[in-house]
């Protein structure tokens, strides 16, 4: 049986739902408590928003926490994760500067890997 047109035109559709630093963390980190509330939560989302100053935290929260390659992991998750907008007036900067860190955390791992091996 099909809902009738005037069902389906009062049912509620699926929320826009801001996602903060805590979220993302939670589901990327294995080791937070929060971590399989937040991976069944992720694995059919609804449309996401953020913005460009939680994914500057978030970048920065694996960079100190972890290393530059996990920070890395975490733009990349940023950059595949479909149904997400980013919510800024400064979108272009945030790009800009995450080309720049991209960079930059690139050649701390050169040099990483440079020490290392002179080891």
């Amino acid at each position: 049986m099909q809902a009738s047109m005037w069902t389906i035109s009062f049912m509620a559709r699926r929320a826009e739902c801001y996602v903060d630093t805590s979220a993302f963390i939670a589901f990327l980190d294995q080791s937070d408590s929060y971590h399989p509330l937040f991976r069944r939560l992720f694995s059919n989302p609804p449309a996401l928003a953020t913005s460009c100053l939680v994914l500057v935290e978030g970048h920065g929260w694996f960079l100190r926490r972890y290393d530059p390659r996990r920070a890395i992991e975490f733009l990349n998750f940023i950059a595949a994760l479909a149904p997400l907008s980013i919510v800024s007036s400064a979108t272009k900067s945030f790009r800009k500067r995450e080309r720049s860190s991209r960079g930059f955390t690139t050649r701390i791992l050169r040099s990483r890997t440079r020490m290392a091996s002179r080891s």
